[in-house]
């Protein structure tokens, strides 16, 4: 009646009673999809919902979707049966724990999503301008760096390229 823990975890594959709970081993390709899922979710719904849209997770056969505003998840309804069929087309896998979709409106994820990345980009564009100090610094490194080159031309090539690809150290 009872199992040994090791038996369990060392056979996945093993026959289970139904109720019976599985191990996170089960849902691994699951999971792997769902996070395919979120990281193509433009692909199933379009670029303009994409940005207004985003999966939260699955639970009991329903897939959760945080929207931007009640708009959003109107429009998403009208088109569910599509969307469930074009994530079963893209993730097969997924058929069997995808059989509604409900839609949460949470304007505030939006906006501290989009503050995030207004974040990145101040901080990108600050970084990156030719005064800086840290482009400055950067700079320096670089003509360091390069200092025993007497090209002046590649020398200047290889000092951009440095600093291309130290933008966000």
């Amino acid at each position: 009646m009872f199992k040994n823990l090791n038996e369990i975890l060392n056979n996945p594959n093993a026959k289970r009673q139904k109720g019976q709970k599985t191990s996170y081993r089960d849902y691994s390709d699951d999971i792997l999809d769902f996070v395919q899922l979120v990281q193509n979710w433009d692909k199933i719904v379009g670029t303009s919902l994409a940005q207004n849209s985003q999966p939260l997770k699955i639970q009991n056969s329903t897939l959760f979707v945080l929207v931007k505003h009640s708009v959003f998840s109107q429009e998403l309804n009208f088109l569910s049966e599509t969307l469930k069929q074009k994530i079963i087309e893209h993730f097969p896998s997924l058929r069997s724990f995808v059989y509604q979709i409900k839609y949460l409106s949470s304007p505030q994820f939006f906006q501290k999503k989009a503050e995030q990345k207004l974040e990145q980009q101040i901080k990108h564009s600050q970084t990156n301008h030719p005064q800086s100090p840290y482009y400055l610094q950067k700079k320096a490194e670089a003509e360091k760096i390069f200092s025993h080159l007497e090209d002046r031309e590649a020398k200047d090539l290889l000092v951009s390229l440095y600093l291309q690809t130290h933008e966000t150290d």
